[in-house]
């Protein structure tokens, strides 16, 4: 769905809706109501400033780019139970443009896909309202959604363009009862890349995506997803031949075992196979295992994980499992080695899929928060040419002040093995502030 007739459909059921309310009540206590919802709502304001340098080996000069991202949004309080909200979103580059942002031409130099644009970030409407023990939401329009960890669904919120979705989502939640069931329509998926990449920043889908989360044990949240995903373009990263349906299971455990100590753990299976048109093949398997503890070390918190995701990969078919529509970013390592993966299923070339084997450790020291991951990535498939990807190390260190300021640094170090990238490291550096309001 285009710009326009995401407008336009927004509007006009907005206005139809708000309108039908006023004149079946008191039509001067409408207004007023109506007056109120409009002018007394909630402003948004999110500046980030951001200096990214990459350093990858395949391309032919380092990348060094400064870009400021700027959020301004306004929602409407409630009529009725029905409200507004809209957003714009713009990326500025603050100094010469030594990136490539996929869109403006400077190729010798490594990848930063922030390109420079303004566009609409959000609009929906909105009703939400009280039915007995359970929670109503329903949202249609241009809208953020982040689904369980972003594996399947989010919104990609570290780069400065924000993914989004035209879709229409229906949300039914109870704590009495222990649940939440979300149901989305998608009609397009607005990606990092910008209009000006075509088809690489939209992509034109029609998929429906059910997600049921039950939280009634104690210590224990599970959740089961289906979704259908159906490309509509003939050309371009996300086709009708890479139409998938996927079915999984996710369950994660917190149990604390003495005062200050907790164990944590996570297990989850999904199968994903052909849909609609696309190309047959053979059902492929997700698989993620994680184990952690958290407790103190002296005053400071400290939590340890150790997990292993694996994205299953058949060289025979030619086809990996995949996750388009994720916050990719957040998994397979911050240096992004891996992110054009997710969405084509190819690995070096092949389809391999990946077991990514890693560990972290984080802190709090001084208000600051502290990360470390190391990872280990192998192929899936064992008749892979490679052995091996490689390994990377990734730090963050984030604090946040006065409530509305946060400073960052992020480093990222990608280390080739077995020849893959024909043996291309990458190295990422990243420092930014950002104010929120």
């Amino acid at each position: 769905m285009k710009l326009a007739r995401v407008l336009s459909a927004t509007s006009l059921l907005g206005l139809q809706m708000l309108s039908a309310n006023v004149i079946a009540g008191d039509h001067e206590g409408g207004m007023d109501a109506l007056t109120k919802a409009l002018t007394e709502g909630k402003a948004k304001v999110d500046v980030r400033y951001r200096y990214e340098n990459v350093d990858d080996e395949s391309a032919t000069d380092e990348a060094k780019a400064n870009t400021v991202r700027t959020r301004i949004g306004y929602g409407t309080g409630s009529f009725y139970g029905f409200s507004l909200y809209g957003e714009m979103e713009d990326i500025r580059d603050v100094f010469d443009e030594e990136f490539n942002s996929t869109t403006n031409g400077e190729t010798s130099y490594a990848t930063v896909p922030d390109p420079q644009e303004t566009e609409l970030n959000q609009l929906y409407i909105q009703y939400a309202a009280k039915a007995g023990a359970m929670d109503v939401l329903l949202r249609h329009g241009r809208q953020r959604q982040k689904w369980d960890n972003d594996r399947f669904i989010g919104n990609v919120g570290w780069r400065q363009n924000e993914q989004t979705y035209d879709a229409s989502l229906i949300k039914l939640s109870s704590s009495e009862l222990g649940l939440s069931l979300m149901y989305t329509h998608q009609t397009n998926v607005n990606r990092i890349f910008g209009e000006g990449a075509g088809q690489a920043g939209n992509f034109d889908v029609k998929s429906d995506n059910f997600n049921l989360t039950y939280t009634g044990i104690d210590n224990i949240k599970a959740t089961g997803y289906y979704y259908l995903w159906e490309g509509q373009d003939t050309a371009g990263l996300f086709t009708v031949d890479d139409s998938r349906k996927t079915a999984g299971v996710r369950l994660l455990g917190s149990f604390p075992v003495s005062e200050g100590i907790k164990i944590m753990g996570t297990a989850e299976y999904a199968s994903q196979s052909d849909y609609k048109d696309a190309t047959d093949f053979s059902s492929l398997d997700y698989t993620l295992f994680e184990l952690g503890a958290s407790f103190k070390l002296a005053a400071a918190p400290i939590t340890i994980k150790a997990g292993m995701e694996t994205l299953e990969g058949d060289i025979d078919d030619g086809e990996s499992f995949i996750t388009p529509y994720a916050t990719l970013h957040a998994f397979q390592g911050w240096a992004d080695v891996f992110l054009g993966s997710g969405i084509t299923g190819s690995y070096g070339g092949e389809a391999a899929g990946i077991e990514d084997t890693y560990f972290s450790i984080g802190t709090k020291l001084a208000g600051t928060k502290l990360l470390a991951v190391y990872h280990e990535y192998e192929p899936d498939d064992s008749d892979s040419s490679y052995s091996k990807y490689g390994s990377e190390l990734d730090l963050l260190a984030v604090k946040t002040f006065a409530k509305h300021y946060t400073l960052g640094l992020k480093y990222a170090d990608f280390n080739s093995k077995d020849g893959y990238r024909s043996g291309a490291d990458t190295e990422k550096l990243w420092a930014w502030l950002q104010v929120k309001f």
